[in-house]
């Protein structure tokens, strides 16, 4: 369930905000990104685990994930047109 919507929530986003005449090459930017990220995800998780697991490897991915995702949020709250996300387009 928790990865269906993962998959549901960005992409209806993506159709919800593109235009008719962008979908699709939204749709394809959205997936190449959704690729790179899960590479970069990959390589960091082997230069954290590096040549032996341990205990204390996946604290380091973990951290840096955090990190990420606070720079990732920052933008996000400090965007005004988020805020007509789910008003339709003759209201904004």
């Amino acid at each position: 369930m928790p990865q269906g919507l993962n998959s549901l929530a960005p992409r209806n986003s993506v159709y919800h905000r593109a235009g008719p005449g962008r979908t699709g090459s939204s749709a394809g930017l959205m997936r190449a990104f959704v690729y790179l990220g899960s590479m970069a995800v990959s390589a960091a998780t082997a230069a954290a685990f590096g040549a032996h697991a341990s205990a204390g490897g996946p604290h380091r991915p973990a951290w840096s994930t955090l990190g990420a995702g606070a720079l990732f949020l920052l933008p996000a709250l400090f965007d005004r047109g988020l805020r007509h996300a789910g008003a339709p387009a003759h209201s904004r």
